[in-house]
């Protein structure tokens, strides 16, 4: 079948009906539409006919990706989800008419963009369902946990408020970072929704435990150094539970510095306090106790009292009693031997 053989609403050579013809260059080429794709016609000239195909060749992978992201739009009921299809398929046959004219490099920067227009379509398509599905399963939680708990007393509905509070919170903060947070393309949308579901989930529970350790006096909320009103209050209730469910990270935080404090038991306190007693009862005695420094040193006296006193008796003539004879005195040491020294 040559070029000048194909015609709208007729068959093309794979046996396919031709819906929109988007450009026709007998005998150069041909690029059309059908049911699922969109579809080229090369020249009639062998060597033509390769060269075209070489050319064309880089850009089929991304043809294949627009293909795959416009996948069941063109038979899909809506008619909003058909005319999106056409309207990006009839942009894919301008790029390979431009492709087929020699321009290869512009072509894959036009597909490049179509492709990218898609993607942020699903997207936003994406936002607007993980939103639906994170209200959705926000609201029938909500009101299972109040039906259970519609005969509860007071502390444990307490717990349902806290985590009804939480699930809105967790909602709340969804909404606020919707437009920065990384969501799957609608084509994915198990994904997205049990990612919501489980935020959801994740701030109910938050809530009710949040205020179970209020409640237990393990944790005080303060917001700067203005702590919340009375801890009775509903009003109370709702708010701590709402901060739950608001920060995603607050309670799984806590109860992770909680577990690594209960590494060793504490100390027995009466030991502490006996060892405390025993620490002031020997500061004293170190403080009263002398060192050597300040000890006063005794300086000895080298000589006698009597030292001072003159003794000498030269000049005094003494009695026959008091006078020592030679013979009594000790014999005399050193000196010089005359003998020797002769």
């Amino acid at each position: 079948m040559t070029v000048a053989d194909l015609k709208v609403n007729a068959n093309d050579a794979m046996g396919v009906p031709i819906r929109v013809m988007y450009g026709f260059k007998p005998p150069e080429y041909a690029v059309y539409r059908t049911c699922d794709r969109v579809m080229v016609q090369f020249a009639d000239d062998r060597d033509r006919e390769a060269a075209q195909r070489h050319a064309l060749a880089p850009l089929n992978p991304v043809r294949g990706e627009i293909n795959g992201l416009v996948d069941g739009w063109r038979s899909s009921r809506c008619k909003r989800k058909r005319g999106k299809a056409e309207c990006h398929d009839r942009r894919v046959g301008d790029a390979l008419v431009v492709a087929l004219e020699d321009d290869v490099v512009s072509a894959a920067t036009l597909l490049d963009a179509i492709k990218q227009d898609i993607i942020d379509d699903r997207v936003a398509t994406a936002r607007f369902w993980y939103l639906t599905a994170a209200f959705g399963v926000g609201v029938i939680l909500g009101l299972l946990i109040a039906r259970i708990a519609d005969k509860w007393t007071a502390p444990r509905m307490d717990l349902a408020q806290a985590a009804i509070a939480g699930a809105a919170g967790a909602f709340f903060s969804i909404a606020l970072a919707i437009r920065g947070r990384t969501v799957l393309p609608d084509l994915r949308w198990v994904a997205n929704a049990m990612d919501a579901a489980l935020r959801v989930v994740i701030g109910l529970m938050g809530g009710a435990v949040l205020i179970a350790l209020v409640r237990a006096g393990v944790v005080n909320i303060a917001f700067g150094n203005t702590p919340l009103g009375s801890t009775n209050d509903w009003l109370y209730v709702l708010i701590v539970g709402f901060i739950a469910g608001f920060s995603e990270r607050f309670v799984p935080d806590l109860l992770a510095k909680a577990s690594g404090s209960t590494d060793g038991p504490p100390k027995p306190p009466a030991k502490a306090t006996e060892s405390i007693q025993r620490t002031s009862e020997a500061q004293p005695v170190e403080r009263t106790r002398p060192t050597a420094a300040s000890t006063p040193k005794t300086v000895e006296d080298p000589l006698p009292e009597e030292a001072a006193v003159e003794t000498c008796t030269i000049g005094v003539r003494l009695s026959d009693e008091r006078v020592t004879s030679d013979v009594e005195l000790p014999p005399a040491s050193g000196g010089v031997d005359k003998q020797k020294a002769a």
